[in-house]
This record gives structure tokens, sequence and C-alpha cells, in this order.
């Protein structure tokens, strides 16, 4: 095992097997802490008086979205029709 690391560490550099290393480490926990901030969002919006399907709305956008001033738009959007029902 130790032989296959080193021969890695070769072929691609130090640097490079640290990063590929860190990525692997850190996938676990990344998708740990999504998983939470996808609940506790879940969790503020329904103690808020938000509708279910309202915040599966809002989730999809900030899932889908790379624009932050176009996901606070169209939360505002989702949200005040809540308002009006």
């Amino acid at each position: 095992m130790w032989a296959d690391i080193g021969d890695f560490i070769g072929k691609v550099g130090f640097p490079s097997f640290v990063a590929i290393f860190v990525l692997v480490r850190l996938d676990p926990a990344l998708r740990k802490l999504t998983q939470a901030i996808t609940a506790s969002t879940v969790v503020t919006a329904r103690s808020n008086g938000m509708a279910g399907k309202d915040v599966a709305e809002i989730m999809k956008i900030v899932a889908e979205s790379k624009d932050k001033r176009r996901i606070e738009d169209q939360v505002d959007r989702v949200d005040s029709r809540q308002e009006k029902k």
C-alpha cells in the first residue's frame, strides 16, 4: 500500500496528492453539512409559516441558481405569493 502511494506521489507530485487526499476526505463531511443546512432551512421556513410546497420551490431555486441576486428575487416572489394567501 505505501509503495503504491509513493509511486502515485512520484507520478503526480506531492501537491497534487495532497489536493486529491483532502478532496476525498472532505467529501463526506461536505455532504453531511449540505444535509444539515437543508434541514435547518426547511425547519426555519416551516416554523415561520411557509408551506412545504413553497419551501421545496425555494430549495430548488437555490440549488439551480448561481446568481445571488436572482435567488433573492425569486425567493421574494415565492414569499409574496404566500403572504397573499
